[in-house]
């Protein structure tokens, strides 16, 4: 059953007479979208041993056409990734010739005809109830003696079914949770929906409303930002070798003339250095696989997006919202562009002093800039799009669901208010009765924790209803609140209580007075506000310590707080009309002015739109929309 036959890239005949990585019979054979065919142990082991150097790895190479594979499913972990590609179990089921329908009814037939859908060998009694059964009508069916060659798997089938119903085909499109559908998911999970419609109709309104356009702009931007990134990368291996080069002639330059009292130093300053060099082309070479790795990512999209082109009604559809699904999910894993620079601190006294104790330092300073978002902060713009008041609430803080959903916590009216948008309209969709008022609210797994000032307590909620599940006593009035990994802080006005999620308090770290916000970097820092005293934004480490202190003539009672994914921290100021936005490390990055009596000034996760209350009491709403 081998095949040798050679045809284009992408056309997909393998050989599957023997593994061509062990050269044995196929054992549990894998097959790989280019076609080729491995053992599963032996795909497995190429996959781990090419992918376990790497930084968050998204595919790998075909050990025979080096064609670029990817992750079978983003949520797997690579180790698994083996498991999840297809079975070809040709070379031994068919050799056997046994009919496996009827094998699980204890019964011997022998078979003469192979589903190539199913990857298995049929009867002729099986074979002919295989192509009248509904499920299975479209299925491709060879006789044995004909086959030759496995086609592959993609292209066999003309229907694509739904995941939740597997025997029925996917017909149509619900607008409102934009996913496809079978006529039962309609009548059921969509039957409320209000904007549903045939999926023809939808792949012709997405092929007509220039979204493929789009996407493929995107994708071609994209790659050209990673592309750009490879490219920098390798250049900056170049200077920093030329730097090092220039500083270890220097170096040798100085010890000719006092050879033999510094040679015990110069032998200690190179090897610091050239670890450190070491180093820094390992976290370069390393990157620039990852961010090639991604380049061979976009472009399978760019390949995916042409070839839906080319597709009809439900095949072109799938095909776009999974490749535009697939980069959404790339452009948002986490990749970076690092540069080092080399530097040399050389003693003043190395030149004439002989008995010198050491020769000098190196340091090398990284710099990584996020490709997933390329966001500068010092450049973005927004503009008010919706603003609405609530009357009598006092509202401190929101949380973004989704980019369709958030929630107010409201103090004053004891409510939890959620908020759902259509067509970039934010409207009310209900109202839950919490029983206190609470200050803040956050989202940690499958439950929101809701801090109550007057309670002095942490309201635990189902995330699925709203539900109570329990409450954690404090004994202390609760603020603003934030989590860091399975740690729970909570602003205590004059403290901050680090807890773990049952309630045990870990630490109390005192603070200035004024303290109602608290927000954890991605490093661990706690950052707080204080709106008395010297009114200004601190960080301390988890032992307490202060980090770094930030204040500013034009920060007047600095209140709400928010840190986003790149750990910017943005900061209200009330009374002095503004938004400060500071680095990680307390640094002014920019001030936005005439922003009147922000109470906080939160974005959702992908930044494309914030909020922000103003005032306290009779809070007013304001939407913005970003753009970076």
């Amino acid at each position: 059953m081998a095949c040798s036959i050679t045809e284009e890239k992408g056309v997909g005949n393998v050989d599957i007479s023997k593994c061509p990585i062990c050269f044995e019979q196929f054992k549990t054979p894998r097959v790989l979208p280019c076609s080729h065919v491995f053992c599963h142990d032996c795909v497995s082991s190429h996959i781990v041993s090419t992918c376990q150097s790497k930084e968050d790895p998204l595919g790998f190479q075909c050990p025979v056409c080096r064609e670029f594979v990817p992750a079978p499913s983003f949520c797997l972990n690579f180790k698994d990734w083996s498991q999840h590609f297809p079975t070809n179990r040709s070379d031994g089921d068919i050799s056997l010739k046994v009919c496996e329908a009827c094998q699980r009814d204890n019964e011997s037939e022998g078979a003469d005809n192979y589903c190539l859908f199913c990857c298995e060998a049929l009867c002729d009694m099986c074979a002919k109830d295989h192509r009248k059964n509904r499920t299975s009508r479209d299925h491709k069916i060879c006789r044995l003696d004909e086959m030759k060659c496995v086609p592959e798997l993609s292209k066999i089938s003309s229907n694509i079914y739904c995941e939740k119903h597997k025997d029925r085909p996917i017909e149509l499109f619900c607008n409102d949770h934009e996913e496809p559908c079978c006529a039962m998911c309609c009548s059921t999970e969509h039957r409320k929906c209000e904007s549903v419609e045939t999926i023809e109709q939808k792949a012709e309104n997405v092929r007509n409303s220039g979204q493929i356009e789009e996407l493929s702009k995107d994708i071609k931007k994209f790659g050209q930002k990673l592309s750009d990134t490879k490219c920098k990368e390798e250049q900056n291996i170049t200077e920093i070798e030329d730097e090092a080069d220039a500083i270890k002639s220097e170096v040798h330059r100085v010890k000719e003339e006092i050879i033999q009292n510094l040679e015990k130093q110069e032998n200690e300053f190179l090897d610091k250095m050239s670890t450190q060099i070491k180093q820094c082309k390992e976290k370069l070479t390393k990157n620039i696989e990852t961010v090639g790795e991604r380049i061979h990512f976009v472009e399978l999209c760019q390949k995916d997006i042409e070839k839906a082109t080319g597709l009809q009604g439900v095949s072109f559809l799938m095909e776009f919202l999974k490749t535009k699904k697939t980069l959404d999910y790339i452009k948002n894993k986490k990749v970076e562009k690092i540069e080092f620079k080399l530097q040399s601190n050389l003693e003043l006294d190395f030149k004439a002093v002989a008995n010198l104790l050491k020769i000098g330092n190196t340091e090398i300073n990284e710099k990584r800039e996020s490709l997933s978002h390329m966001v500068d902060n010092k450049t973005f713009k927004f503009e008010l799009y919706q603003e609405w008041q609530l009357p009598g609430s006092s509202i401190r803080s929101v949380v973004f669901l989704s980019n369709t959903d958030m929630i107010f916590p409201d103090w004053n009216t004891k409510t939890i208010r959620r908020y759902s948008a259509k067509n970039d309209i934010w409207n009310f969709e209900k109202e839950i009765m919490l029983g206190h008022g609470s200050f803040d609210i956050k989202q940690n797994g499958d439950f929101y924790f809701a801090s109550g000032i007057s309670s002095r307590m942490i309201s635990v909620l189902s995330a699925e209803n709203f539900r109570m599940k329990r409450t954690i006593n404090v004994g202390t009035a609760c603020y603003g609140i934030s989590f860091w990994k399975q740690f729970l802080y909570i602003a205590c006005n004059t403290s901050i209580i680090k807890m773990d999620t049952e309630g045990n308090i870990l630490k109390n770290y005192p603070t200035t007075n004024g303290v109602h916000y608290v927000a954890l970097a991605k490093n661990g820092q706690i950052v707080f506000s204080a709106y008395k005293g010297k009114q200004s934004v601190a960080a301390i480490s988890d032992e307490g310590n202060i980090v770094w202190t930030y204040s500013h003539e034009k920060l007047r009672h600095p209140y709400g707080l928010h840190i986003d994914c790149d750990d910017v921290i943005y900061v209200a100021g009330t009374n002095s009309n503004n938004i400060h936005i500071i680095s990680s490390n307390g640094v002014l990055l920019r001030l936005i002015e005439d922003m009147p009596r922000p109470a906080f000034f939160i974005l959702n996760k992908e930044r494309t739109i914030c909020c922000m209350g103003t005032d306290v009491w009779d809070t007013r709403i304001k939407m913005y929309s970003i753009k970076f």
